[in-house]
């Protein structure tokens, strides 16, 4: 959860515009992302209005899953979309938890 006051005085108080600041939280998020699951397949979400943060990975969806950590067959991809094609990509949702 980001706390938008809290981005609004650190910019005040220390002179980092909140922009810079979300975006060193993404980037520290992308890479304890790649350091768990050893992909750069991440996308993160940032909605200041709603103080929320999703990670997503973005898999790509093939026939034959060789990479689970990157690939998603349509049998499975249908949890997540309703017309899944091959070649496409979509995101799931990761619990930002699980980087702990």
């Amino acid at each position: 959860m980001i706390d938008i006051e809290t981005l609004r005085n650190i910019e005040k108080e220390e002179g980092i515009p909140k922009e810079e600041i979300i975006e060193i939280i993404i980037e520290s998020i992308k890479e304890a992302y790649k350091k768990h699951f050893g992909e750069e397949n991440s996308v993160v979400k940032v909605n200041l209005a709603k103080g929320e943060i999703r990670l997503y990975a973005e898999k790509t969806i093939v026939e034959h899953v060789m990479n689970p950590l990157a690939e998603i067959s349509p049998k499975e991809a249908l949890n997540f979309t309703d017309n899944p094609k091959v070649g496409e990509k979509v995101l799931i949702e990761i619990p930002i938890k699980m980087l702990s």
